[in-house]
């Protein structure tokens, strides 16, 4: 029930099986988001909500590193 801990471990599972190019394409992202509720259509949400955030021009935070 913390939100750091929840977040790091949907991250980790998110990425354990990511394709050998990585999480680069929608159809990438998509398995992913099954990966985690095997759904089409919440994959289809999430995505659209991702590229919203990217629209919003956030950049990721420097200092932190990617594990």
């Amino acid at each position: 029930q913390n939100v750091y801990d929840a977040t790091l471990a949907a991250a980790k599972l998110l990425c354990q099986r990511a394709p050998a190019g990585g999480l680069q394409t929608d159809d990438a992202l998509r398995a992913a988001f099954k990966r985690y509720n095997n759904s089409d259509d919440y994959a289809n949400l999430v995505l659209s909500r991702a590229r919203k955030y990217q629209q919003i021009g956030l950049q990721p935070d420097a200092t932190s590193s990617a594990q």
